[in-house]
């Protein structure tokens, strides 16, 4: 591996009571700093007691607030929305986040889906770009999301412990159109800047993504709970590291690291997809410090991953195949700063540094 890096995770989720043990478990596995993306109720008050407790660790947290969607009916939403926005910001907010609801669950007065390029939350986009914040926007899911939850599903095993996750035959759009109006979204705001999380749900055509990328240059993508399928096979490797390297301006680190009150399982990290009987021995007897151990884990696996051409075997993922060893993308060192923090410091408007 190079030299330690200097690493931001530009994706996770903590709840603000979870800081203390997030900074444990980030001094532990060498990240610096994390970007902590609010779930639906990152807005007006609950938005300002959690900056108020995350700034309590000075340069560890970059807070991405939420839009409050539940008043789209009233006539001046957008106006209230810009305004709530305004004020996240001077309060030390950084970016704004949007769960994948948009287009599949959020609806209007009438009842309507409210599209992702619905033109009434403009004012939202353009204000973002105003204030010089990113909006981190996640549209649609794997394309297997819309697929039989079958053997041939390569996210069979999970979509199996959570059938909720399935679009399958529910009468939603496609991944295809989702994505479509999120391009038209972001080609109507080219001054604002747009993170579309996990490979902006095109893990499984790097050509597509790629031709995305050159079509809409304020377009960025985290790698956020997609390593594994960016080297599932050969092709696939060879494939993302060509993306990382040719686009090595425009991706971010990301794990979708998740420390809040009620998700971990037995005190394992959530993310790990692990159950504790199929944790790895070395985590028996753990106890209490399991979810620190386990999180500690899944970021050396993504470090790893990244940075070397080892195979890895078990995998922090609920794979069809338990046995599924991965091997890592041996990406260059210039590569890597830009992955590991440059390019978040420079959407977050810091000079990056190292």
């Amino acid at each position: 591996m190079p030299d330690r890096m200097r690493i931001i995770d530009a994706h996770t989720h903590i709840a603000a009571e979870k800081a203390q043990t997030a900074v444990r478990i980030m001094d532990a596995a060498g990240v610096e700093a994390a970007v902590v993306c609010e779930w639906h109720d990152g807005f007006g008050q609950t938005l300002q007691q959690h900056l108020r407790e995350f700034a309590r660790f000075e340069g560890r947290f970059f807070v991405f607030g939420n839009i409050d969607f539940s008043a789209i009916a009233a006539p001046d939403f957008a106006a209230r929305a810009v305004e709530d926005l305004r004020r996240g910001v001077e309060a030390g907010m950084r970016g704004l986040k949007v769960y994948k609801n948009l287009g599949l669950e959020l609806t209007d007065a009438s009842g309507e889906l409210l599209r992702v390029d619905d033109e009434r939350l403009d004012p939202i986009w353009a204000a973002a770009g105003e204030l010089g914040i990113p909006v981190l926007l996640h549209t649609a899911d794997p394309r297997a999301f819309w697929q039989p939850i079958d053997r041939h599903n390569p996210w069979g095993a999970i979509l199996r412990h959570w059938p909720e996750w399935s679009y399958y035959r529910k009468g939603l759009p496609s991944r295809d159109e989702l994505l479509a109006e999120r391009n038209a979204l972001l080609r109507r705001h080219p001054e604002t800047i747009f993170i579309a999380p996990h490979l902006g749900s095109l893990e499984d055509d790097f050509g597509s993504l790629s031709e995305t990328l050159q079509a809409l240059p304020n377009l960025h993508v985290d790698i956020a709970a997609r390593f594994y399928h960016m080297a599932i096979t050969v092709r696939r490797r060879e494939a993302a590291r060509k993306l990382c390297t040719e686009f090595a301006d425009r991706i971010l680190f990301g794990t979708d690291l998740i420390l809040l009150s009620d998700t971990a399982e037995a005190d394992i990290q959530p993310q790990t997809f692990l159950t504790p009987e199929r944790l790895p021995e070395r985590f028996a007897g753990c106890g209490q410090e399991m979810l620190l151990a386990t999180s500690v884990w899944f970021y050396e696996f993504h470090k790893a991953f990244l940075e070397t051409g080892r195979t890895q075997r078990p995998i922090p993922f609920l794979c069809n195949d338990p046995a599924t060893a991965l091997a890592g993308l041996d990406l260059p060192k210039t590569v890597l700063q830009k992955l590991y923090h440059g390019n978040i410091e420079r959407l977050l408007g810091r000079q990056p540094q190292g």
